[in-house]
C-alpha cells in the first residue's frame, strides 16, 4: 500500500465540517487544531512508511489557518469519501485505530449519518469544496 501526504485542502474541508457539526459548541480556533490533528497524523504515517524522507515533512506547519475554516454543505456520502480517503493515508502504522486522530474521524462520521447524499462522492475531497470563503454552486 502507498502513502501520501494529503493536500490542504482536506484538512481545511474536515475543519470546515468539524466546525459545522459542532455550531456553538466548537470554536473556530478548536476545528483548526483538529484539522492540525489531522495533518500530523497523515505525516506521521507517511514517515512509518517512508523513513528516509523526514527532511521533507514538516509536521509542525500550520496546515489549517481560522480563514481556512468556512461554510460548508454538509453532505453524509462527501464527508464519508473525504474521510475514507485521509483514513488510508494516515493508517500507516501500529497506533492508527488508538489515536487520536482515528477518534476525530469516527466522531464526525457519527455525527454526519443523519445528513442527505448528494449522490455522487468522488476521492476526497468534494469538487465544490473551495476553501478561503469561496464556492462553487451547482445550477
Amino acid at each position: 500500500m502507498s502513502c501520501y501526504i494529503c493536500d490542504p485542502q482536506m484538512f481545511s474541508y474536515l475543519a470546515s465540517v468539524i466546525f459545522e457539526l459542532g455550531k456553538g459548541d466548537i470554536t473556530r480556533a478548536d476545528a483548526v487544531n483538529m484539522g492540525r490533528v489531522l495533518y500530523r497524523e497523515n505525516c506521521r504515517s507517511y514517515l512509518n512508511k517512508y523513513p528516509n524522507d523526514k527532511d521533507s515533512v514538516n509536521m509542525d506547519f500550520p496546515i489549517v489557518e481560522e480563514n481556512d475554516v468556512v461554510s460548508v454543505e454538509l453532505y453524509y456520502d462527501e464527508i464519508f469519501s473525504a474521510i475514507e480517503c485521509l483514513e488510508y493515508q494516515s493508517c500507516e502504522h501500529s497506533d492508527w485505530e488508538k489515536s487520536f486522530s482515528k477518534k476525530i474521524l469516527d466522531s464526525i462520521l457519527n455525527s454526519s449519518r443523519e445528513y442527505p447524499k448528494r449522490g455522487y462522492a468522488s476521492w476526497g475531497v468534494p469538487d465544490s469544496f473551495i476553501p478561503n470563503g469561496c464556492c462553487v454552486v451547482d445550477i
